[in-house]
């Protein structure tokens, strides 16, 4: 289980008060008491979306869903400001971002990038970037299916 503090809600809101969604993200986050995982099954649910995930639950289907964001994650004007931790500045810029990219692939909840970049800075960013993370030993298969089932 991944968690969220509350302090990290607070801050999160601060840093992304000019982004509805992510505010709403936000808001479901700190209604299942910082659980990363929850706030996933919450979003999915309330979206109608339904998954297949290849894995243990939400976890699992959050790291696949980063390893396949990866391209975005990864790139260096986001990296640049990065720091351990959590960062304002790496907030209103990352998951502005990977909502969009999520957004316009049509089929999941663009909230998800938040909380995507929520559990990556949790395990660290840079880790994950070099390729020094742990999901990259487990398999790396992306999530499997889509709103409607088909994949």
């Amino acid at each position: 289980m991944t968690t969220v503090t509350f302090e990290e809600i607070a801050q999160s809101r601060s840093a992304l008060a000019d982004y509805p969604e992510a505010l709403d993200a936000l808001q479901i986050l700190e209604d299942v008491d910082g659980n990363l995982e929850d706030a996933v099954d919450v979003t999915l649910t309330e979206a109608g979306v339904s998954i297949t995930i290849r894995g243990r639950g939400s976890e699992e289907f959050i790291e696949q869903l980063a390893q396949k964001l990866r391209p975005v994650i990864c790139q260096e004007e986001f990296l640049a400001v990065f720091v351990d931790g959590l960062s304002a500045d790496l907030l209103g810029m990352l998951v502005p971002a990977l909502m969009t990219e999520l957004a316009m692939s049509g089929t999941l909840p663009a909230a998800l990038g938040l909380y995507i970049v929520m559990y990556l800075l949790k395990r660290n960013i840079k880790r994950f970037c070099e390729g020094n993370d742990d999901a990259d030993d487990k398999k790396e298969s992306e999530p499997d299916g889509d709103a409607d089932g088909s994949n």
